[in-house]
Protein backbone atom coordinates (compact mmCIF):
# COMPACT_ATOMS: atom_id res chain seq x y z
CA UNK A 1 0.00 0.00 0.00
CA UNK A 2 1.41 3.29 -0.78
CA UNK A 3 1.46 6.43 1.38
CA UNK A 4 0.22 9.60 -0.74
CA UNK A 5 1.28 12.96 0.74
CA UNK A 6 -2.29 15.30 0.65
CA UNK A 7 -0.42 18.50 2.68
CA UNK A 8 2.77 18.52 4.60
CA UNK A 9 1.03 17.40 7.50
CA UNK A 10 -1.58 14.70 6.19
CA UNK A 11 -0.45 11.94 4.13
CA UNK A 12 -3.14 9.17 3.47
CA UNK A 13 -2.79 5.29 2.32
CA UNK A 14 -5.37 4.23 -0.12
CA UNK A 15 -5.57 0.22 -1.22
CA UNK A 16 -5.44 -0.53 -4.28
CA UNK A 17 -4.08 2.39 -5.73
CA UNK A 18 -1.37 3.77 -7.95
CA UNK A 19 0.00 7.07 -9.72
CA UNK A 20 1.61 7.63 -12.83
CA UNK A 21 2.58 11.11 -13.75
CA UNK A 22 0.70 12.43 -11.02
CA UNK A 23 -2.78 10.60 -12.32
CA UNK A 24 -4.28 7.89 -9.78
CA UNK A 25 -4.98 4.40 -11.04
CA UNK A 26 -6.67 1.75 -9.31
CA UNK A 27 -5.64 -1.83 -9.68
CA UNK A 28 -6.98 -5.10 -8.33
CA UNK A 29 -6.35 -8.57 -8.73
CA UNK A 30 -9.04 -10.24 -9.95
CA UNK A 31 -10.58 -13.78 -7.98
CA UNK A 32 -9.64 -16.88 -9.41
CA UNK A 33 -13.43 -18.01 -9.80
CA UNK A 34 -14.14 -14.94 -12.07
CA UNK A 35 -11.20 -15.06 -13.82
CA UNK A 36 -12.92 -16.58 -17.22
CA UNK A 37 -15.46 -14.07 -16.67
CA UNK A 38 -12.83 -10.68 -17.17
CA UNK A 39 -10.89 -12.94 -18.84
CA UNK A 40 -7.68 -11.33 -17.15
CA UNK A 41 -5.46 -11.61 -14.03
CA UNK A 42 -5.49 -7.56 -13.02
CA UNK A 43 -8.52 -5.08 -13.19
CA UNK A 44 -6.83 -1.60 -14.09
CA UNK A 45 -8.88 1.50 -14.23
CA UNK A 46 -7.97 5.15 -14.69
CA UNK A 47 -9.53 7.18 -12.04
CA UNK A 48 -8.65 10.56 -13.94
CA UNK A 49 -7.88 12.72 -10.73
CA UNK A 50 -4.34 13.91 -9.29
CA UNK A 51 -6.17 14.61 -5.78
CA UNK A 52 -6.23 11.79 -3.17
CA UNK A 53 -9.42 13.11 -1.76
CA UNK A 54 -11.34 12.22 -4.77
CA UNK A 55 -9.06 9.10 -5.90
CA UNK A 56 -10.01 7.58 -1.92
CA UNK A 57 -13.81 8.44 -2.56
CA UNK A 58 -13.52 6.58 -6.43
CA UNK A 59 -12.07 3.62 -4.77
CA UNK A 60 -14.10 3.25 -1.28
CA UNK A 61 -17.10 0.80 -3.04
CA UNK A 62 -14.39 -1.51 -4.61
CA UNK A 63 -13.29 -2.02 -0.66
CA UNK A 64 -16.47 -3.97 -0.41
CA UNK A 65 -15.72 -6.87 -2.08
CA UNK A 66 -13.91 -9.73 -1.35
Amino acid sequence: MRVHRVSDVLSVSIRYTYTRDGYFYFQRAVPDDLRQVYGKRVVKQALKTTSPEIAARKVAPSECLP
